[in-house]
């Protein structure tokens, strides 16, 4: 399911990159962008950065240095280091990153747990983890396809409680994007 789900991405990027949500004219990736300006400093790992050189997100951050993690193993000229993988198995040892970033790709993991349990390991004490997501009405949280590009869909409560199940204490910041369109960010601090 998730190679298959992997493909349909991976043919959408190929086919017209305007479509990601981190493309340049994609408002919600510019206040996802303001939003870490705002909030973070230091080294981000980027989890499920996609294909694109520089999203929107990461241009104009002269306080982060990115890093980005990502299955799709194509030939990219990426404005920031890179390596292949998966965000629930990050080959990074414990305590790397001040922050730890799923820019709209928690709902394409396996595991979002596990995903999340890894970066509460490789973040450092009072580190950030930045969850950028679509908000459902309804949660699906079985293993499977919630719609045609996405495994899972989750609640704002939903999603806090997979931050709590993995450790994280320090009070959740959520907000809502102006731009619309049910996106959420949410933040904690380890």
């Amino acid at each position: 399911m998730w190679e298959q789900l992997q493909t349909v991405e991976h043919e959408a990027y190929e086919k017209s990159p305007a479509g990601v949500f981190s493309v340049d004219d994609c408002e919600e990736a510019h206040e996802v962008g303001v939003f870490l300006r705002d909030n973070i400093e230091g080294r981000c790992l980027d989890v499920g950065c996609g294909l694109l050189p520089e999203p929107a997100y990461m241009k104009d951050q002269p306080n982060i240095q990115f890093y980005g993690i990502d299955p799709f193993k194509d030939e990219v000229d990426r404005e920031f280091d890179f390596i292949c993988g998966t965000g629930e198995d990050l080959p990074f040892d414990n305590e790397t990153f001040e922050c730890v970033l799923f820019a709209s790709t928690i709902d394409h993991m396996i595991d979002p747990q596990l995903a999340i349990n890894e970066a509460y390991r490789v973040l450092k004490s009072k580190g950030a983890l930045v969850i950028w997501y679509i908000e459902r009405n309804k949660p699906h949280l079985i293993y499977g396809r919630y719609n045609k590009h996405h495994q899972w869909g989750f609640t704002n409560e939903v999603m806090i409680d997979f931050i709590r199940k993995a450790q994280f204490k320090n009070t959740i910041l959520s907000v809502v994007l102006k731009s619309g369109n049910n996106e959420r960010i949410v933040m904690v601090r380890k």
